[in-house]
């Protein structure tokens, strides 16, 4: 039961958080820019959310949501870049 519990919240966080990125990216392919954000800001984002990935899979007895929320931040973060 806690392990169902966890998974859920866990997929629950993944969505808030697909939900919540996603005005950003919409914006900036709208204005054809990303020009509002600092390049510094990005890539310590990009930075900070990749050594969250690295800890999970190094660590290893994380919850599987947790790692696919990781990956995605990283990936989010790599297309927010490229938006850049």
């Amino acid at each position: 039961v806690r392990d169902a519990i966890g998974f859920s919240l866990g997929i629950t966080s993944i969505f808030i958080w697909i939900g919540a990125q996603l005005p950003q990216f919409i914006s900036n392919y709208r204005n054809k820019s990303a020009e509002a954000l600092s390049i510094f800001f990005l890539l310590e984002w990009f930075s900070g959310d990749t050594l969250n990935l690295l800890g999970c899979l190094v660590q290893g007895e994380q919850l599987p949501t947790t790692t696919i929320l990781a990956m995605y931040f990283v990936l989010s973060d790599v297309f927010m870049l490229l938006q850049y």
